[in-house]
């Protein structure tokens, strides 16, 4: 038994250095990393102000980037309000000059036609009223009277480009009616 006995010392013995030394390396591991954890909270306390004032100048950045971008903001609002009154004042415009040109137009065309008129009374007039001291008693050319409608289509159409600024609209033009030979007033036809 005395064997048995020397022989669970021995194992006894054998185990307790094996945890022995399986402690000191735990233990010497612990000692290291307490050391590094020390290094390392030695920087933080010496880094750490220097990143909470360098946080406070971003946040204080931030904020007058903000302040800014909101005053713009107002600025920007109050120039497309004064843009948009601009638009609206400028079609007002727009729209005044478009009907002041319509008139001037309008009035321009019954000028035309009454100068016309006038002109064809007064040919027809000097015709019939001067009859004896003419030999030869033609109706007026329906080539000339061609002439005389494309000239004033040309002349309105000129000036509702300059007026309008746009090409003036294509209707079918409407053709001078071609002397027949028959006077107004008198109903015959002249030979």
């Amino acid at each position: 038994m005395d064997v048995l006995l020397e022989l669970t010392i021995v194992v006894a013995v054998i185990a307790f250095v094996v945890l022995v030394g399986a402690l000191v390396a735990t233990i010497m591991q612990i000692k290291t990393t307490l050391v590094q954890a020390e290094k390392l909270l030695g920087h933080l306390n010496k880094e750490t102000p220097l990143l909470l004032s360098n946080l406070h100048e971003i946040s204080s950045n931030v904020r007058d980037v903000t302040h800014k971008t909101r005053e713009g903001m107002t600025h920007a609002m109050v120039l497309v309000h004064a843009i948009g009154d601009i638009g609206h004042t400028v079609k007002k415009m727009h729209l005044a000059v478009l009907d002041q040109g319509e008139r001037l137009l309008n009035t321009f065309d019954s000028v035309k036609r009454g100068i016309k008129r006038g002109f064809e009374s007064t040919q027809h007039r000097n015709t019939y009223d001067t009859k004896s001291f003419q030999e030869d008693d033609r109706p007026q050319s329906p080539v000339k009277n061609m002439v005389k409608a494309y000239l004033g289509m040309i002349v309105t159409q000129a000036l509702r480009k300059l007026l309008f600024g746009t090409e003036p609209d294509r209707a079918p033009v409407r053709q001078p009616q071609q002397n027949t030979g028959i006077r107004p007033t008198g109903g015959r036809k002249v030979s």
